[in-house]
């Protein structure tokens, strides 16, 4: 009986003048074709690019892979002509995916690279007489390349079991030219169980350029002005 009160006593509501004038559903304004159409091909594209970003990973780390199987164990030191002609043409495939555009300017603060391919003959190629080591070239973690006149010190590691020849250096960029690299070495020293044994600077003013022709997440590609070119993958982060 007090629902039956309580239900009689509720006013009727009245529709108001702005919902009896406002639009139906299916009345309102719908997007243009012409509008429909350019966000169906944005996001085409978005999905374009990051497809092709993927497949460029991919074609890549395939190359890493044949260079790796082809470069041997000794960083290319002991390869022939022959080799080194089809090491060439896989380099310049994996030149051709360069997803980097100032590859100079790349921040390498705190990486390690290790050294998987050069034609050089010098110490750089981890051949020291008779001998070949593994070669690591380790960014300091403040680096900086990415202005002129703002250095970034690394290492080049030679590593001999418990012996290891290191090379310290500065990189820094070179305004104007987005692919180049100046390079001023400051010293050398060789240790055995981890401590000196030997320490030379290098002359005053002693540098070299570096164009750097790919530059990934996975490998840098480096030339430098005495011909010779290394190739360099990027040591993975201990978790």
């Amino acid at each position: 009986m007090r629902a039956a009160v309580a239900s009689l006593a509720l006013p009727a509501v009245a529709p108001s003048r702005s919902s009896r004038s406002s639009p139906s559903p299916s009345s309102r304004r719908r997007p243009s074709p012409a509008s429909s159409r350019a966000r169906r091909r944005s996001s085409a594209i978005a999905s374009s690019s990051s497809s092709s970003d993927a497949t460029a990973s991919t074609q890549i780390a395939a190359l890493a892979g044949r260079l790796r199987a082809e470069a041997g164990d000794a960083n290319g030191v002991d390869r022939d002509e022959t080799q080194r002609a089809s090491i060439a043409r896989i380099i310049a495939e994996i030149d051709a995916l360069n997803p980097t555009r100032d590859t100079a300017a790349v921040d390498l603060a705190g990486t390690a690279w290790d050294l998987v391919y050069t034609d050089s003959q010098g110490n750089s190629s981890g051949k020291i007489g008779p001998f070949v080591g593994a070669v690591t070239q380790i960014f300091d973690a403040d680096a900086d390349p990415k202005k002129p006149g703002s250095g970034s010190t690394y290492a080049n590691i030679v590593t001999f079991g418990p012996a290891r020849l290191k090379l310290r250096a500065v990189a820094e960029g070179v305004a104007k030219k987005p692919t180049t690299l100046k390079v001023t070495f400051e010293d050398v020293t060789a240790e055995v169980f981890g401590r000196d044994v030997f320490a030379k600077p290098f002359p005053k003013g002693r540098a070299g350029t570096w164009t750097v022709t790919h530059a990934s997440e996975a490998l840098r590609v480096l030339r430098t002005n005495q011909g010779n070119v290394f190739v360099l993958a990027k040591q993975r982060e201990s978790s």
